[in-house]
This record gives C-alpha cells, sequence and structure tokens, in this order.
C-alpha cells in the first residue's frame, strides 16, 4: 500500500518493484474525475485513502486482511518502524496487534 505523493517516486513504480499495482495511491480528486486509472477500478483507491486517514479501527484493520497488506510506503516525515528508507521514501511494516478474542 503506498500513500499518496508530492514532486516523488510515483505509486505506480514503487508497487511494479514488488510486482504488484492493485493498492497503489490516487488523490481524492483523480479518483473522482479518472483519467488513468488501474484496472482494479476506483475501490482500492479509496481503501488506500481510508487508511492513510484512518490509520486506526476496525475498517482499517479489515483493509489490511482484505488486502493482505504486508508494506505501507509514506513519503518522509511519516511514522517510524522503517523497514527501507532512502533519501525520498520510507517503508514501514504494518504493526501487528494481537486480537482479544
Amino acid at each position: 500500500m503506498v500513500s499518496p505523493h508530492v514532486n516523488q517516486v510515483p505509486s505506480r513504480m514503487m508497487l511494479a518493484m514488488g510486482g504488484y499495482s492493485a493498492l497503489q495511491s490516487f488523490e481524492a480528486g483523480q479518483i473522482k474525475t479518472p483519467r488513468d486509472l488501474p484496472p482494479t477500478g476506483p475501490g482500492p483507491l479509496w481503501d488506500v485513502l481510508w487508511v492513510m486517514w484512518h490509520p486506526d479501527g476496525e475498517r482499517t484493520r479489515q483493509l489490511f486482511k482484505e488486502h493482505d497488506v504486508r508494506y505501507i510506503v509514506l513519503y518522509k516525515n511519516m511514522p517510524d518502524r522503517p523497514t527501507f528508507e532512502n533519501d525520498d521514501v520510507l517503508i514501514v511494516a504494518r504493526l501487528r496487534v494481537a486480537s482479544a478474542a
């Protein structure tokens, strides 16, 4: 899952390096006025924005499970727990919380 970017590496490129393209990010305006959406359509794009805007909660946990999210790519000045980092990109491992079942 890749957060929206600002003048940096496009999410399609980041995900292509991992051979996966479904959970790339778009800004809300780009989804509402689509010119070049991925074949998956707007649903997964809205899911990415949901997670970025609501990083905690049951819906977010469900989206992680539904999309089998293993990594989240955030652009600089974001949370810690880095898995990979360079001057432009920070990749953090998703924090796994034990369920109280």
